[in-house]
C-alpha cells in the first residue's frame, strides 16, 4: 500500500511541482518547509495511507480493500494521462485497468510484491527533488546575495508598479494615445511621464519575464526567480541607500533584504494557510490525474501558483464596491495600498516594488469598482498547461469586453496610487515606473501566444516619471521591459552593475529593432515587432469589436457599430410584447445573465435602465430559450437590480420581455 500510494499519488505531485518552485514561493515556504512539503507527500501520507490498510479486524479489511481500490484507479489514471484529451478512451482505460489491477493485487502475491517494491520511488523522488530540478536549484540557492555597495548617494523616493497580463492595446484610441475617457489616471501619468510607447515584454512567462525586469537581464525560464539567480536586481542594488519594500507573490528577489528597512511581503500579506496549501495541492493533483474535459471545471493554473480556487471565483450575492477587497483582483490592488503606506523605519528614501496579479484573469471587476461572479470567460478552455481560445469570434470578443472593464478598475487603482503619494508629499520628488509583465491575445489559440497575438502579446505599458518632471514625452524607441532596472539607476546616478544587459532609456541610443529579445513559449527567441505600424494594426483589428475612439458606451455594446447604449428605447420605435426573461442567480454588480423563452430570432439582446438602452448583447442565431450575459453601464444605469430586458430582430422590430424573476 506505501508503494501504491508514492505511484497513484506523489509521482504525479512531484512530477508537475518539481519544476515549479514559484508555488512553494506564492506559499511561503522557505528551504526547510519546503523539504518538509516534499517529505510529507512523498513519505508521511503514503505511509498514513499504509497504516490504515493495517487496521486488524473485518472492518479493517474493507477499509484496506477501498483505498487498494481508490489508488489503483488513481495509479491507472496517471499511467493514462497521454490519452486524456479522449475522455472516453481515457476512463475506460481508468476503470478497466483500476479493477483489473485492484483484483490482480488481491489474487496475486506477485503483483502485490511488485506494488511494495515501487516503494522504492519514494527514494528516487527525493532525489528527484533535492537534485537536477528547479526545486533543487531553490532549495540550494537560498534568497538573496550580499547587498551591493554603491558609490553615490541619493534621497529619492523610487516606486515601481509590475501589473500582470497587461496588454497596451486595449487602452489606446484610434490615434495611439491613451483613451483618456475610459483610462484618465493612466492618461495623466502619461502626460507626467516618459511613455515608452512601443515597449515590449522580454517572455509570456510571469516566473521568467519579473525577475528579468527587475535585473536587467535577458528572459531565463531555467533560472529560479529568487535573488540569489539574478544578482543584479533591484533590490540589492538599492538596499544600501534605501529602505526596501516589496510585495512578490510569485517570486523573491527581495528575500531578507526587505528585513533591512520594510518587511512588507510578510506584514502586508500573512503566510497562507496549512489549509490553503493543502488544498492548491490537491487542486495540482486533480489536475495531473484528470482528463481535459476535467480539467476544464477545474480552477487554472495559469491563473498563479497559489489559491486557485478563490482566483476562480469572486463576487457573488454579496460582492460590492471596490473598499470591500471582494475578488483576488480588489485584493491584489489593497496590496499596493498596503505597501504604499507603509510608514518608513528610518530617515532614508524607500524604494518600494509592487507586483499585482492584475489585471490578470478572471476580468471581473468593472469600472465602477462593483465586482461580478468570476467564472471563466466562456470560448477559453484548458489545453495542457495553457488557456486557449477557440476559434467562435463571439467568446473572444465577449473576453476581450470583460478585460476592458477590468482595465477601467485598474485605472481607478493607478490613480489611487498617485493620490496616496500625493497625500504623502513624495509624488512630485519620486521616480515612479508603471509596467507589466507581458500581454495576452484574443484570436485562437493560447492566450500568450505571441505566434498568434502578435503585438498584444508583446507589446506594454512603459511609463517612467523622473523626479521633478511635470511634461511628458513619448518616445517611440524600441524598449523592453529589461531596460527597467539601468534606466532606474541612471536617473539615480548610479552606474549599472556588470551583467546588465538591458539599456538606459534616458541616456543610452535605443536600436530600433531587438532581434531575439522575446522568449517566447516553447522556448524560442523572436524579435518583437516594436514598429508603429504593427501597433496600429493590432488596434484596428480590435476595432471591429469596441469602436477605440467611442468611450465607454462602445465597450457596453462590442461587436454592434451602430450606436445604441445611452439612446431612448423608444428612439427604435414601438416596441411590442414579446417573450419572458429570467435573471439567473448567483450574479451580482453590472453582469447580467438572463435566459430568454418564448422569444426567438433575436439579433441583439437590450439591457433597459428606466427608458434607456444601457447595455446591447449581440445573438449568433435564433435560440429558445437563450442564456447569455450582458453588462449594464453604470453610467446609464443606477440600480443594476433594475435592468430590464428587450430583444431586437433582423428587420429592427424591438419587444418588450416580461420579467419572471
Amino acid at each position: 500500500m506505501f508503494g501504491l500510494a508514492v505511484f497513484a499519488l506523489a509521482l504525479p505531485l512531484v512530477r508537475i511541482l518539481v519544476d515549479a518552485p514559484e508555488f512553494l514561493i506564492a506559499h511561503q515556504l522557505g528551504t526547510a518547509a519546503t523539504l518538509a512539503y516534499f517529505a510529507a507527500i512523498i513519505v508521511v501520507v503514503p505511509a498514513a495511507i499504509a497504516a490504515l490498510g493495517a487496521l486488524p479486524g473485518r472492518w479493517g479489511g474493507y477499509l484496506r480493500a477501498a483505498i487498494v481500490g481508490v489508488l489503483c484507479l488513481l495509479a491507472v489514471a496517471g499511467i493514462a494521462q497521454p490519452v486524456s484529451s479522449l475522455t472516453g478512451v481515457f476512463w475506460l482505460i481508468v476503470v478497466a485497468g483500476g479493477v483489473g489491477l485492484a483484483v490482480a493485487e488481491h489474487r496475486r502475491p506477485a503483483v502485490r510484491s511488485t506494488l511494495a517494491a515501487s516503494g522504492v520511488l519514494a527514494l528516487l523522488l527525493g532525489a528527484w527533488v533535492v537534485g537536477p530540478s528547479r526545486v533543487g536549484s531553490f532549495v540550494r540557492s537560498g534568497s538573496q546575495t550580499a547587498v551591493a555597495s554603491t558609490t553615490v548617494g541619493t534621497d529619492t523616493p523610487v516606486v515601481v508598479v509590475v501589473l500582470d497580463e497587461f496588454s497596451l492595446v486595449p487602452v489606446l484610441d484610434g490615434e495611439l494615445g491613451i483613451d483618456d475617457q475610459k483610462f484618465p489616471n493612466l492618461a495623466a501619468l502619461a502626460d507626467t511621464s516618459h511613455w515608452f510607447r512601443l515597449a515590449s515584454s522580454i517572455s509570456p512567462q510571469t516566473s521568467a519575464s519579473v525577475p528579468a525586469l527587475l535585473s536587467g537581464v535577458e528572459a531565463d525560464p531555467e533560472r529560479v526567480p529568487v535573488g540569489s539567480q539574478y544578482p543584479t536586481n533591484l533590490f540589492r542594488w538599492l538596499a544600501r541607500s534605501h529602505d526596501v519594500a516589496a510585495y512578490e507573490p510569485i517570486t523573491s528577489l527581495c528575500g531578507a533584504l526587505c528585513d533591512l528597512g520594510h518587511p512588507t511581503s510578510a506584514d502586508a500579506t500573512p503566510a497562507r494557510s496549512i489549509g490553503d496549501l493543502v488544498d492548491d495541492t490537491g487542486i495540482v493533483l486533480r489536475h495531473a490525474l484528470g482528463s481535459d474535459e476535467m480539467r476544464r471545471d477545474l480552477p487554472s493554473l495559469a491563473q498563479g501558483w497559489a489559491g486557485f480556487r478563490s482566483s476562480g471565483a469572486a463576487g457573488g450575492e454579496d460582492a460590492g464596491p471596490k473598499e470591500g477587497g471582494y475578488g483576488t483582483f480588489f485584493s491584489q490592488t489593497a496590496e499596493l495600498q498596503r505597501l504604499l503606506r507603509t510608514e518608513p523605519l528610518s530617515d532614508r528614501p524607500v524604494l518600494r516594488v509592487a507586483h499585482l496579479i492584475a489585471p490578470h484573469l478572471p476580468w471581473v471587476a468593472m469600472p465602477d469598482g462593483t465586482v461580478h461572479s468570476g467564472v471563466q470567460p466562456a470560448g477559453l478552455t484548458q489545453q495542457g498547461a495553457a488557456l486557449t481560445w477557440g476559434s467562435d469570434q463571439g467568446q473572444r470578443r465577449a473576453g476581450y469586453q470583460r478585460y476592458e472593464l477590468q482595465l477601467g478598475a485598474l485605472d481607478e487603482a493607478i490613480g489611487a496610487m498617485r493620490d496616496t503619494l500625493e497625500e504623502q508629499g513624495i509624488w512630485d520628488e519620486a521616480l515612479v515606473v508603471v509596467t507589466a509583465d507581458h500581454g495576452l491575445q484574443f484570436q485562437p489559440g493560447t492566450l500568450r501566444s505571441v505566434q498568434a497575438g502578435g503585438v498584444e502579446v508583446t507589446s506594454v505599458p512603459l511609463l517612467i516619471k523622473e523626479p521633478g518632471q511635470t511634461r511628458g514625452r513619448v518616445d517611440d524607441g524600441a524598449a523592453l521591459t529589461m531596460d527597467i532596472v539601468p534606466t532606474i539607476l541612471g536617473a539615480l546616478g548610479i552606474e549599472a552593475p556588470r551583467g546588465v544587459e538591458g539599456l538606459d532609456l534616458l541616456h543610452d541610443d535605443v536600436p530600433e529593432r531587438r532581434p531575439g529579445a522575446f522568449l517566447a513559449v516553447p522556448v524560442e527567441r523572436v524579435t518583437p515587432d516594436q514598429r508603429r505600424s504593427a501597433l496600429q494594426a493590432a488596434v484596428d483589428r480590435r476595432s471591429s469589436w469596441i469602436d477605440p475612439d467611442g468611450g465607454w458606451d462602445a465597450v457596453y455594446q462590442a461587436g454592434i457599430a451602430e450606436p445604441l447604449v445611452g439612446r431612448p428605447l423608444g428612439e427604435l420605435g414601438a416596441a411590442s410584447p414579446g417573450g419572458r426573461w429570467s435573471r439567473v442567480a448567483g450574479e451580482a454588480g453590472r453582469r447580467v445573465t438572463y435566459s430568454i423563452s418564448g422569444e426567438a430570432g433575436a439579433r441583439q439582446v437590450l439591457l433597459v435602465c428606466e427608458g434607456t438602452i444601457a447595455g446591447v448583447v449581440p445573438v449568433a442565431g435564433a435560440a429558445d430559450p437563450l442564456i447569455g450575459a450582458g453588462y449594464a453601464s453604470h453610467e446609464h444605469c443606477a440600480d443594476p437590480d433594475a435592468v430590464e430586458l428587450a430583444t431586437r430582430d433582423s428587420a429592427g422590430a424591438v419587444s418588450i420581455l416580461e420579467r419572471t424573476s
